[in-house]
């Protein structure tokens, strides 16, 4: 019998159907399992204890919802973050796997071994945190695939060698961060491609050589730190073009040359620490242009010249120290005006003179330590005022005159140091009741010792007074 030509179609077309239906179901379930497969690969290789990452073992979690994991639509996963779980292994190569990850942190744990070539196969990666690990090895050169990383950070791993002109690819990057590794050589040229860059760090590993011009380059830059590496030569030309910088960390180096005049164009500039370092000349006067400067750490630095009275414009400072200098002349009147005050530290920096009055203003002043200098005359009587006063150490000078009695006043002091000077008298009864040490060594000190120094309830543990 002759079979309509409708239910002929549909006797055609039903097997076509079910066979669409099944190759969109396998292609879509292909596409929907790639990621949650290397999941389940990843844990296979990564996690050796169920109790690191229990949600990763509990059958009724979905791979998705594992801790650290984060997916988007079609379980796509984006982010991994495994931070500060002790995993004690390698970083497998599996991990490239997944190829639309923006987010990997595995940083502090406990990592060892190199860092996997496979890495660079993670094309779409914004954010790479592999610090605080024991990642041994140089840096890969596949990393130069991850074209649109925002931020990278190695810091406090083993890592070596010379960093190489790779990182001059990252050219999305606004931080970049590789301090304490053990990275050698100069540091490379190709950084200033990184327009975008607002904090680098590359802090106590041995870069020698002198800093790259290049950098004048990074306008956009906030935080810069290259302390404790072994740098020589003079800052780059183009400092004073950094002008969005908010703090500079360039200690313990060996950078020679004249601090320039450019500094006082970084307007923005809230931390400065400078020394230990090499620089020739004095502090340039431009630097009262800085109305936000809270730290200016400068020691050791052999600077000369005179203490520029431009300092006392800057009233939002709250530490000094300008010590193991060679300057001429004492500390400039105005410094009363830095009301915000906690720490003044100019110990061996060859000041001379009378101590301004006016440092009594300063009542949030914690520790101010004058010794080893030149400083003459007796103490200010407005130094009673000094309430919030710790440390007051000015041994090795030549003040004289009386020990104050007002010192009684310093109720939160601990630390009280006048050897070496041309103090005379009696020792005052200073009822100082968290004071710790007091030294008078090396004065001209007459008379007996006060009760008060044994009798109160105090603190005291140290008390010299030798030729005294």
């Amino acid at each position: 019998m002759r079979v309509r030509e409708p239910e002929m179609w549909g006797f055609f077309l039903q097997p076509s159907i079910v066979f669409l239906l099944l190759y969109c179901v396998c292609f879509s379930s292909a596409g929907y399992n790639s990621d949650i497969q290397s999941l389940f690969t990843l844990r296979s290789s990564l996690v050796r204890r169920r109790d690191l990452i229990p949600s990763w073992f509990d059958g009724k979690t979905v791979p998705c919802e594992w801790s650290g994991v984060k997916c988007a639509a079609h379980d796509i996963v984006e982010a991994i973050d495994l931070s500060f779980t002790p995993l004690n292994l390698s970083i497998p190569s599996c991990i490239g796997a997944f190829s639309s990850l923006k987010l990997l942190n595995m940083s502090s744990c406990e990592l060892i071994g190199q860092i996997p070539q496979a890495l660079g196969n993670l094309w779409n990666l914004e954010y790479l945190d592999l610090s605080s690990n024991q990642l041994s090895g140089s840096v890969p050169l596949s990393l130069a695939n991850l074209t649109v990383l925002r931020e990278l950070v190695l810091s406090s791993n083993m890592l070596h060698g010379n960093l190489g002109p790779i990182f001059g690819q990252f050219k999305s990057l606004i931080k970049l961060c590789f301090s304490e590794n053990y990275f050698t050589g100069n540091l490379p040229r190709e950084l200033g491609n990184l327009s975008e860059l607002q904090i680098l760090e590359f802090s106590m590993n041995s870069f020698s050589g002198s800093l790259p011009e290049s950098l004048e380059n990074l306008t956009n830059l906030l935080h810069l730190d290259g302390s404790h590496n072994a740098l020589t030569g003079a800052m780059f030309s183009g400092f004073g073009n950094l002008t969005k910088l908010k703090t500079v960390d360039l200690s313990f180096n060996s950078l020679t040359g004249p601090l320039s005049e450019d500094i006082g164009k970084l307007t923005n500039l809230v931390s400065l620490w400078f020394g230990p370092n090499g620089f020739i000349g004095s502090i340039p006067f431009s630097i009262g242009n800085l109305r936000f400067l809270e730290i200016l750490s400068i020691p050791s630095c052999k600077l000369t010249g005179k203490v520029p009275s431009e300092i006392s414009n800057l009233k939002k400072l709250t530490d000094i120290d300008i010590s193991d200098n060679s300057f001429m002349g004492g500390l400039p009147q105005g410094m009363g005006n830095l009301t915000n005050l906690n720490y003044l530290v100019a110990s061996h920096a060859g000041l001379s003179g009378h101590v301004p009055g006016d440092l009594g203003n300063l009542k949030n002043l914690m520790i101010l330590d004058l010794s080893f200098n030149h400083f003459e005359g007796s103490l200010p009587n407005s130094f009673f005022a000094l309430e919030s006063i710790n440390s007051f150490l000015i041994n090795d000078n030549h003040f004289y005159g009386p020990i104050p009695g007002w010192m009684s006043n310093w109720s939160m002091v601990h630390f009280i140091s006048l050897d070496n000077n041309n103090f005379f008298g009696t020792l005052p009864s200073l009822r100082l009741q968290y004071l710790t040490s007091f030294t008078a060594d090396a004065n001209l000190l007459s008379g007996e010792i006060p009760l008060i120094f044994v009798q109160q309830k105090c603190s005291l543990i140290f008390l010299s007074l030798i030729m005294s």
